[in-house]
């Protein structure tokens, strides 16, 4: 802290973001934006690895997640992102998703197509194990002395 005052701290604080305020706001949303792109490339790596429950389609741009209980829901995957929810928290909602391609997606909210339990736990198994897996491939083991 260049000044010992607290006040004279925040004066100066003050002038800095005045002086810098569009400088900063860019570098505050560049790191929003490459949080939000690491994020959606995190999901789409679950969708690639899951595939639509009922024809296995693996393009994760034609995949979407549906919500199999809506009362459980609390927010959309891609809501959750766009707020820079945390990483625990999106992990949660995608658990109480299966993935689904757009066309079977509409068939589910149409009507047209149920899932049974045993499905929906051998589904759910199969998302835990892609967001476990991708957990792990970016923790890094401690370096060697």
């Amino acid at each position: 802290m260049p000044y010992k005052d607290p006040k004279k701290q925040a004066e100066f604080q003050r002038k800095w973001y005045k002086k810098n305020k569009k400088v900063h706001m860019k570098r505050i949303n560049d790191r929003r934006k490459n949080i939000r792109d690491k994020m959606r490339e995190r999901i789409d790596l679950i969708k690639a690895q899951v595939g639509c429950v009922e024809c296995g389609l693996d393009i994760p741009y034609a995949l979407d997640f549906h919500h199999h209980t809506p009362e459980e829901k609390v927010r959309g995957i891609s809501d959750l992102i766009n707020r820079l929810a945390k990483r625990e928290v999106v992990n949660e909602e995608i658990l109480k998703c299966v993935v689904v391609c757009r066309n079977h997606h509409a068939l589910i909210h149409k009507g047209y197509i149920t899932f049974t339990k045993a499905l929906l736990k051998s589904h759910k198994k199969l998302i835990k194990d892609a967001i476990d897996g991708e957990m792990s491939s970016t923790r890094t083991e401690p370096k060697e002395p």
